[in-house]
Formats: C-alpha cells, structure tokens, sequence
C-alpha cells in the first residue's frame, strides 16, 4: 500500500495497487530477503521491495510503512 502511494499519490486506485503489487522485487532486496530468511530459521520473514521507476513520486512516511505492513494482517482475521 504504501508503495502504491509512493507512486501514484494519495488517490490512487485499486487497478493501480495491483499494478503495483505484479511488479517484481528490486534485485538487491530480494537478495538480502533470501539471505535473511535462510538465517531465521522460519520465524523470521523478510520480503523485498518491489522495483519502482517513476520519477514523480509522492514522498511516504513511516507512519505509511507501518500501516501497510500490519493491514493484511488484519484482513485475514
């Protein structure tokens, strides 16, 4: 989520945010990800970035990343 409005602003659409979620991870992150599951042991869960390239972005606070990261969890309750 907070991806989609890093590229799209604060309107962005649901066709946007999936366009967002198809795109695919940012080499260097899905690098780092791989290493940092394959220490954990299964209890730890890294997921990369994906790759963006707009140039015009809106600019996205921690507060944004946060949300994101727990709103699925609360969508499979």
């Amino acid at each position: 989520m907070a991806t989609s409005r890093f590229r799209f602003g604060d309107d962005f659409t649901p066709a946007e945010y999936a366009e967002t979620e198809a795109l695919p991870p940012e080499e260097t992150g899905a690098e780092f990800s791989a290493a940092i599951n394959g220490l954990g042991g299964g209890i730890v869960s890294c997921l990369p970035s994906v790759r963006v390239k707009e140039k015009k972005v809106t600019t996205v606070g921690l507060g944004d990343a946060f949300v994101g990261g727990f709103l699925p969890a609360l969508v499979k309750r």
